[in-house]
Parts: structure tokens; sequence; C-alpha cells
């Protein structure tokens, strides 16, 4: 009989821990969507414009601090033309829009001082992506529109 009864509570404890690693994987699951960027109009804007920024991208013969300073310049007009294809009640409504844009924007800053650093020294020191809570800014920018992600000339100065 007391056999029975461990066994009894054995199974109820493991009963409420699966219960508590399903409840803990679902609220993970929601954060993780919590992060992505869902609204549908939102998306095709961004995604529309992620093909421009990537093909003014391609399309640049600059070099250097010129280049940096280039692609910059096509990172600035890809947030502006994205704001203005859109809402701002459309990206207040869905959380991630507006840091992500914000994202885009911190990492232009960065590279913006690298550029000016270029420009006077042939040594400049490569900065690295701006980090939010450790992680760098470019994972969480590539996990809120998995169709446009941080085209690697734009990261990689900056990565290593």
């Amino acid at each position: 009989m007391v056999i029975l009864g461990s066994v009894a509570i054995l199974i109820a404890m493991a009963v409420v821990f699966l219960a508590c690693a399903i409840a803990m994987g679902n609220a993970h699951a929601e954060m993780e969507d919590a992060q992505l960027i869902e609204d549908p109009p939102l998306l095709d804007a961004i995604r529309r414009e992620c093909a421009t920024l990537r093909s003014e991208l391609d399309a640049s013969s600059s070099r250097g601090a010129d280049k940096v300073l280039e692609e910059n310049g096509a990172v600035a007009d890809f947030v502006a033309r994205v704001q203005a294809a859109t809402s701002n009640e459309a990206r207040d409504n869905d959380p991630p829009t507006n840091d992500w844009l914000v994202d885009w924007l911190k990492l232009v800053a960065v590279r913006d001082r690298y550029a000016r650093e270029l420009r006077t020294s042939e040594g400049a020191d490569r900065r690295p992506v701006p980090r939010v809570d450790g992680v760098p800014i470019t994972d969480r920018m590539n996990s809120a529109v998995l169709e446009c992600k941080v085209p690697s000339d734009i990261a990689d100065d900056f990565a290593r």
C-alpha cells in the first residue's frame, strides 16, 4: 500500500512537471512570436522595400568610407520608405516594427562613426554591432522579418 501511494505521488509530480514544461514551452513560443512582425500590409511594404535596398546595395561601386556612407544612405532611405508606406497605427499595433526600424538606424549611426574614422585613419577600428540585452541587434532584426535579413555587406563590417 505504501509503495502504491509513493508511485501515485511520483506520477502526480511527473504530471505537474510535464504541465509546467509545456506551459513554459508555450510561453517561450509566444515570446518568440511577439518578436516577429506579422501584419500582412507591413510585411508587404517591408519585403518590397527590402528588395529595393538589396538592389541599391548591389549597385554600389564605391569603396572604403564612401561605400559605407553610400550604404548608410540606402539604409536610411529604406527606413524612410517603409515608414512612408505604412501607417503609424499599423506600426504601433505590431510592436516589433518600430524597434526593428530603430535598429536599422542604430546600425547606420555606428557605421557612420566608422566611416568618419576611415576618412582620417586607414586602420579605423571596426565597431561592434550594438546589442540589446546582450544580443546583437542584427540577430533581433533578422528574427523580426525572416524575408528581410540584414545584408552581409551592412553587418559584416562590424560583426567581428
